[in-house]
C-alpha cells in the first residue's frame, strides 16, 4: 500500500493561488510591453525615451519582486489541512 500526501485547500487559499498566478501573468506582460516599447524608439527622442523605459523597467522589476514575496508568502500560509489517502494494488519499489 502507498499514502499519497496532498494539502486540501480552502476558499481564501484558492483566492491568494489565483491572484498569485494572475499577478505573474500581468507582469509578465508588462515586461515585455515594456521591452517592445523600448525597441521601438528609433527618433530623436530615443536617448529621452530609453532612460524612461529604463526607470520603469527598474520599478516594474521591484514591484514584481515584492508582489510575488507578498503573494507567495500568502499562498504558502492558506495551503490547507494535510490529508492523507491510502491507495491500494499499488507497490512500492524495492531497493
Amino acid at each position: 500500500m502507498t499514502t499519497i500526501t496532498k494539502h486540501k485547500r480552502g476558499f481564501f487559499g484558492w483566492i491568494f493561488l489565483i491572484l498569485f498566478w494572475a499577478f505573474q501573468a500581468a507582469m509578465a506582460v508588462l515586461v515585455y510591453a515594456n521591452t517592445y516599447a523600448a525597441n521601438s524608439a528609433a527618433n530623436d527622442e530615443a536617448a529621452g525615451a530609453l532612460l524612461f523605459l529604463g526607470a520603469f523597467a527598474v520599478i516594474g522589476w521591484f514591484i514584481w519582486l515584492l508582489g510575488t514575496v507578498i503573494l507567495g508568502i500568502l499562498v504558502l500560509a492558506t495551503r490547507g489541512k494535510s490529508v492523507t489517502t491510502v491507495v491500494a494494488g499499488r507497490h512500492e519499489p524495492r531497493f
